[in-house]
């Protein structure tokens, strides 16, 4: 029984694609936004208030980015529920 209390059989296979697509699109999409936020930021004069700021961003998006990824490792190593939220 899942955590939402269903057997894994009641689930319904577009959700598992969706959500498949969800998790992917969370980690991909901010990675692939960072590396053009990382050629702004290296045009950006050092020693500026706006490159502070620019790195203070990145790197607090960065730090969002590995919670996902860590998540997502999480539900991967579920026996047969790498779909479902996982707490951690």
């Amino acid at each position: 029984m899942s955590a939402a209390g269903r057997d894994e059989e009641e689930v319904c296979p577009s959700i598992r694609i969706s959500s498949a697509i969800a998790s992917r699109t969370t980690i991909l999409g901010p990675v692939l936004a960072a590396l053009f936020g990382l050629l702004d930021l290296l045009t950006i004069p050092r020693r500026t208030r706006a490159f502070k700021t620019g790195l203070t961003h990145m790197t607090i998006k960065l730090t969002v980015v590995v919670v996902f990824v860590v998540d997502f490792a999480v539900r991967a190593a579920q026996e047969g529920a790498w779909w479902q939220p996982a707490l951690i």
